[in-house]
């Protein structure tokens, strides 16, 4: 597996307000092979495209695809949420301020784009999409950019983190209208390893009060992707590499497709660990099944 590295001291943007919740630090546990800026991005274009075939196939557009979103509304976000990852590329700083925020701004940006055509949204997407590649592809390397929360995070995180949400609310239209939505194992990794860079930001300190542990949690596939989270203090810490097997508590190995489901809410645990999808074990294994409710959900 190639060594993980933290962003350099020389990239690190001025000092910025944190998440008020959450207290975090972080050593961003990402291979270069899976944070390949180019790769990332033609995987969303290609995750892009297949949304937008999906939703040409929409007979129901008003169908109920999350608890309160609309097949249509989902839509919406996915097209509204291009466009803010496009400024964020550009520059701009998002105006969501906290990751609490982060859902006010998702109803905002459905009830501004106003539209309500389902194959007219699939337009917007596609226009989004196509703006959001050019600009974050003319980038020079893997630059820092604005997120959520007055933090920055790499280019190709972020590019990563928009491929969650596409595949994520992909699945929440194709269950609503019956239709096959099938992932890619790659996407799922460059998803989970994304998500691994602000994973301690999304850390219920309530959950974790006093509390410490660690997991080793393994993704499987041809190279698995093994991240190290240590749980502490109410703060959470991604690394390569524990301190030793013998401070591990549990270990987790799962799909990764499977995983992204799970923590993005949309799976529970009791069919993944029945299919193998997901096992835990070590001196305390009941923790990997407690492990989702540490966060929220993104």
């Amino acid at each position: 597996m190639t060594n993980r590295a933290s962003v350099p001291p020389t990239q690190t943007p001025p000092t910025h307000t944190p998440a008020t919740h959450t207290p975090a630090t972080h050593t961003p546990a990402i291979p270069a092979s899976l944070t390949d800026l180019a790769a990332t991005v033609d995987h969303l274009g290609v995750a892009i495209k297949q949304l937008v075939r999906m939703l040409s196939n929409v007979r129901d557009s008003n169908a109920l695809a999350t608890n309160r979103w609309t097949v249509t509304d989902v839509a919406a976000h996915v097209a509204g949420n291009l466009e803010v990852c496009t400024a964020m590329v550009r520059g701009v700083p998002s105006p969501a301020g906290s990751i609490d925020a982060i859902g006010a701004l998702n109803d905002l940006v459905i009830a501004t784009l106003g539209e309500r055509d389902i194959n007219r949204l699939g337009e917007h997407i596609e226009a989004h999409a196509a703006a959001y590649i050019e600009a974050i592809s003319s980038l020079d390397g893997d630059p820092l950019v604005p997120w959520h929360a007055h933090l920055h995070v790499p280019a190709s995180t972020l590019a990563g983190l928009s491929l969650g949400e596409s595949i994520v609310h992909g699945l929440d239209i194709a269950r609503a209208t019956d239709q096959a939505w099938p992932v890619r194992t790659l996407w799922a990794r460059t998803v989970i390893d994304a998500g691994l860079y602000v994973l301690p930001h999304y850390l219920k300190p309530d959950r974790v009060a006093d509390r410490r542990m660690r997991f080793e949690v393994r993704l499987r596939g041809a190279d698995p992707l093994i991240a190290h989270l240590h749980i502490a203090d109410g703060q959470l810490t991604v690394a390569e590499r524990s301190a030793g097997r013998d401070e591990v508590d549990c270990y987790v190995s799962a799909d990764p497709w499977t995983f992204v489901r799970v923590m993005y809410g949309r799976s529970g645990l009791g069919a993944p660990l029945a299919a193998g999808k997901i096992v835990a074990w070590g001196r305390r294994p009941w923790l990997g099944l407690r492990l989702p409710g540490y966060f929220r959900a993104p």
